[in-house]
């Protein structure tokens, strides 16, 4: 691992490059255009977004079938257009999800290939495994299907197409022939260059099966199981709900075999032809499935980690963590995961305050996360299809026109956690279905840095403790391998300890809407430099008689902490605010904004002269006609001393509410409060 010069290392992380960019997943969902796609990447490209998704959605364009010359024609366009604008492309493999279907085609070339899978009947359909009192465990097609591009393709419409049997080598082999070769025959000049990787979508076995109990199922398992010394008369247990010996066989073996039939002959297709396989499996405690990535990755959605219920319930709070420990242990230097799907309140779906997004970005970066896949930027809003999984976090939104604030701070925790080595305190065992949540709590909440490590990649563990499935997870005797610790217990922060090319780091994050101020400890004696990552500016505390030092950490803020062991920072000491208070005025509104107006009159300006203030959502900040910053959650706070002159000045807030109320079927009250 190179080791950089501190003051290049911060300079570099102030404007990381281009590969550490946020990445919109773009959804191509209404007629193409050639003016409307360029004009959009151009807008990604000056707000500083250099790799997108193009993603085929519904409301796609009618005439044009999925996975034909006109399809190609626009997909050719977009990476065209992308190349001429210095960006890359992520392709994604399906037509719309889950993904290894080839929109359909598979299953109409072939309807034998559909996807399959068991599930309780009077036998009167498909193959019996086993004859129960319950009735028969039959082995039959699941019925599964996937969601379209087109308008009459969704969930129980009539043209969705069927899913295809991904345990079946021959429907994979059509579908990397159809998709990914398709592809390559038409875009293969762009391959290993502009286009860097293909993202396959939380793929499942069964297919969308609806409220029907479908269980995934594939030739001579039923031999496998009992070859592991199974029972199948135990299967009842998967429509019972109940564990046994033969459910975790079970469980295991359809792991197994989606990843040497699915994952493992695309990801060869990936590297053969230079570029990546990324994308993520469909649960958030899949382990052996994660194996299977060139960039392994997560799907972050429907609010399964929230402000409402914090970040560590539930199974769906370790999908956050599991696949960074796992690139970790293997050396793989990026980690994706898809975020903000879905992920609005839930009386609201467009209201996805900006003060949420960062808590969603906190919580991944701090766990390792480095590649972060926007859900979603909609290339058209339509019609219907505003209601295709909103919200909106791209072009369309209120706050668009200061994207880039948001935009390099991704830019800047995905630069600082990308490459990194994690200096664990203890290692925690998982496997499929198998990923402790509950048990870790005490660790997160006192600072203690452990990592997930599969059962597969024992050998590759250094010489920390593994804590087994029934180990003892108290952390009294844990607590002194910290490195940093704080004086009082904080269980909303949380910390991550890495090197990051050659420099001993931390990353420190506030999951809280609460201010922490506290005296923190770290083991090291060096001068310490903190980084606010958000503002990208810098400096020394000053450490007492003990070693400690303060740190003050807002609501939801976060900062990196660097152990400069050369001394090589001068001492740059804090600059704190001075608190001025003014009477704004509101002078306008509209649908939704508020522009309001205060005066000021300043005298022996100092240059740390601070406002802050409560208001919902975005406020821009105007002094004396100039920009000068922009603020996306409570409490505002903005420093205007370097703006101000000597005498009256004139201070003007605009303030934008949610989203929703332009698109949204609900109003969220916005403005100064």
């Amino acid at each position: 691992m190179e080791n950089k010069d501190i003051k290049t290392f911060i300079k570099q992380l102030n404007n990381p490059p281009s590969e550490y960019s946020a990445i919109p997943f773009w959804f191509i969902n209404d007629n193409f255009s050639k003016q409307k796609i360029s004009e959009q990447i151009v807008d990604m490209k000056r707000k500083g977004i250099d790799i997108v998704i193009p993603h085929p959605r519904m409301g796609f364009d009618e005439n044009i079938e999925y996975l034909s010359k006109e399809f190609f024609d626009v997909m050719e366009y977009i990476v065209t257009t992308a190349e001429q604008n210095d960006m890359k492309i992520i392709l994604y493999d399906e037509g719309m999800y889950p993904s290894g279907s080839a929109g359909g085609l598979i299953t109409r070339k072939n309807p034998k290939l559909k996807a399959k899978g068991i599930f309780l009947s009077d036998g009167s359909e498909g193959k019996t495994i086993v004859s129960l009192p319950q009735g028969k465990i039959v082995y039959s097609y699941s019925g599964g299907r996937i969601r379209g591009i087109h308008f009459g393709e969704d969930d129980g419409e009539e043209n969705q197409p069927y899913a295809a049997d991904i345990l079946n080598p021959e429907a994979v082999k059509l579908f990397i022939e159809y998709t990914h070769e398709a592809y390559y025959q038409r875009l293969k000049k762009y391959f290993g260059n502009t286009i860097i990787g293909f993202f396959t979508d939380e793929p499942d076995p069964k297919g969308r099966c609806g409220t029907r109990a479908v269980f995934a199922w594939y030739d001579g398992l039923e031999t496998d199981i009992l070859k592991e010394s199974g029972s199948l008369e135990d299967l009842i247990g998967l429509f019972e709900d109940k564990e046994n010996s033969t459910i975790e066989i079970y469980k295991r073996l359809i792991k197994r075999r989606e990843a040497e039939v699915y994952y493992k002959p695309i990801k060869e297709w990936c590297n053969s032809h230079n570029i990546a396989l990324c994308g993520h499996p469909s649960d958030s405690d899949d382990v052996t499935q994660l194996l299977s990535f060139d960039i392994p990755g997560q799907d972050l959605v429907y609010r399964f980690v929230s402000t409402d219920t914090g970040d560590l319930e539930g199974v769906h709070s370790v999908l956050g963590k599991l696949p960074p420990d796992i690139a970790s242990i293997l050396g793989v230097k990026r980690v994706m995961c898809e975020t903000f799907g879905c992920c609005g309140k839930w009386e609201n779906s467009w209201d996805l305050p900006p003060e949420e997004m960062k808590y969603l970005i906190d919580y991944l970066g701090v766990r390792g996360t480095n590649m972060f896949v926007l859900h979603a930027f909609f290339y058209s809003l339509r019609g219907k299809r505003k209601y295709d999984r909103p919200p909106d976090v791209g072009i369309n939104t209120e706050w668009w026109e200061d994207a880039e604030y948001f935009l390099k701070y991704i830019k800047r925790v995905s630069f600082l956690m990308s490459g990194v080595k994690m200096l664990n305190d203890v290692y925690v065992s998982c496997s499929d279905g198998k990923v402790p949540y509950q048990e870790v709590r005490d660790f997160y909440q006192n600072q203690i840095q452990f990592c997930y490590l599969p059962l597969e990649l024992y050998k590759l563990a250094d010489n920390k403790e593994i804590l087994g499935f029934n180990a003892d997870f108290s952390v009294d005797r844990f607590l002194p391998l910290r490195s940093l610790y704080f004086e009082n217990y904080q269980p909303n922060i949380r910390v991550c300890h890495f090197i990051k090319d050659g420099i001993e780091a931390y990353f420190v994050v506030n999951t809280s809407s609460m201010s922490v101020s506290d005296n923190v400890v770290i083991n090291n004696d060096a001068n310490i430099i903190m980084y606010d990552l958000w503002s990208g500016q810098y400096y020394t505390p000053t450490r007492n008689k003990e070693g400690k030092f303060r740190l003050n950490l807002n609501g939801r803020s976060s900062v990196a902490i660097f152990i400069d062991k050369a001394n090589q920072v001068r001492k740059i000491d804090k600059v704190e605010p001075i608190q001025i208070e003014v009477d704004f005025k509101l002078l306008s509104e509209s649908i939704n904004e508020k522009v309001y107006e205060a005066k000021y009159t300043a005298s022996n300006v100092c240059g740390s002269e601070t406002i802050s203030l409560k208001a919902e959502e975005t406020v821009r900040w105007f002094v004396n006609g100039k920009k000068v910053n922009v603020t996306f959650w409570n409490d505002h706070s903005c420093n205007i001393g370097r703006y101000l002159v000597e005498g009256e000045n004139s201070i003007r807030i605009v303030v934008r509410g949610s989203t929703s109320n332009i698109y949204g079927d609900k109003k969220v009250e916005f403005g100064l409060f």
